[in-house]
């Protein structure tokens, strides 16, 4: 057991992990409840696939297809909306131990801090509470999404890039939050300009099949556009449950939504001079993970409508990026801390965000923003 700690911990982490789920295996959320409940029963009392006929939820054609295949197993329907996040979660963790253990082989570090980060980096995602309760206790699917989204990332870091725009399109088709990573690549093209932009095209081709199981029951080939574009104005809030900027500000949707917008542009097209000027660039590991969380930071913070589990991504980028450079620490804690808060808030009603929290989560954005585009944290090692 000695020669094999690691293993051993491994072992134990995952059997932990399955333990704690289990745990909240009979929580039914709101959306469980007044959403996914009422979408499997219509589903199943319609025949299961041929309920794909008729537009049933909001949620993406994918999402939609594999409910209607979940309707055929004869096991309580709570259960099987959190078997499969939960089965991702653990995808989720094992991808991110990837990773960071193959960051670290190219940094030719020693096999006992190998081995260590790679353990510690799959226990901290499997045991952060928000990934826990994301799918094991709300049933909510944000781990399939992520897990596609963070594929993309690291194929565009290889220079993979039809298997890059291939995982966006998968994660796209699973939820539309995935699109808030965009820029990522957009940066990514201006600071190597290695890859034809006719590439981009595998994402709507991968999202347009996608759906091809409900076009064959509903003849209806852009319903997975439609979907997605109900979602944008479905909710005319300008935060939901997240420490945003215009917490401080106004909550009126339709006199600030579209300025919301355009300062969420101004502020990501300012991050984009800054790569076409060679103050950053997006070629190492680490830079484009701290690219990629100022993305998603400053969509969170300064977009309209934004909810709290919109933060999974970022946080998940956060925990990469401390593996890579302790340095990031701290931004990790707070943007962390302040999740669970939030996630606490919706699934537990215990007391949300204050004023004090959005203040110091903002000032946190503003100071991680500074020194990304200074250069104080960044290390070159790939």
């Amino acid at each position: 057991m000695l020669k094999k700690k690691h293993l051993v911990f491994l072992l134990l982490i995952t059997i932990l992990a399955i333990l704690v789920r289990f745990a909240g295996r009979d929580l039914i959320s709101e959306d469980m409840e007044t959403a996914f409940l009422p979408w499997f029963n219509t589903m199943k009392n319609n025949g299961g696939l041929a309920a794909l006929s008729k537009q049933i939820g909001d949620y993406g054609l994918l999402y939609q297809t594999v409910v209607a295949l979940l309707t055929y197993i004869d096991i309580k329907p709570v259960y099987l909306y959190k078997i499969v996040p939960g089965f991702f979660d653990f995808l989720l963790a094992a991808s991110v131990a990837y990773f960071i253990t193959h960051y670290e082989l190219k940094a030719n570090t020693t096999d006992i801090d190998r081995d260590r980060k790679l353990s510690l980096s799959y226990a901290y995602v499997l045991l952060l509470p928000t990934v826990v309760w994301n799918s094991a206790y709300w049933g909510q699917c944000d781990s399939i999404y992520t897990f596609f989204l963070l594929w993309s990332m690291w194929f565009l870091y290889k220079e993979e890039y039809t298997l890059s725009f291939f995982a966006l399109g998968c994660s796209l088709a699973f939820k539309l939050q995935g699109i808030l990573l965009a820029p990522l690549f957009v940066y990514a093209y201006f600071s190597q300009r290695k890859f034809p932009l006719v590439k981009v095209l595998f994402v709507p081709v991968t999202f347009w099949l996608s759906g091809i199981v409900v076009y064959i029951y509903r003849l209806k080939s852009f319903d997975g556009v439609t979907i997605y574009s109900n979602q944008v104005s479905m909710f005319k809030r300008m935060w939901m449950n997240v420490p945003s900027f215009w917490v401080f500000m106004s909550d009126s949707y339709e006199k600030y939504h579209l300025i919301a917008i355009g300062l969420t542009f101004l502020i990501l097209g300012l991050g984009l001079y800054m790569v076409i000027s060679d103050r950053i660039h997006c070629d190492s590991f680490e830079q484009m993970l701290g690219l990629a969380v100022f993305i998603e930071w400053t969509c969170i913070v300064f977009l309209p409508a934004m909810h709290e589990r919109y933060t999974y991504v970022m946080d998940l980028l956060l925990l990469m990026l401390v593996f890579v450079n302790r340095k990031y620490f701290g931004y990790a804690v707070i943007a962390i801390v302040t999740s669970c808060l939030t996630y606490a808030a919706y699934l537990f009603t215990n007391r949300g965000l204050t004023p004090a929290i959005v203040i110091v989560y903002i000032f946190a954005w503003l100071h991680y923003s500074y020194v990304l585009f200074s250069g104080h944290f960044t290390k070159i090692r790939d």
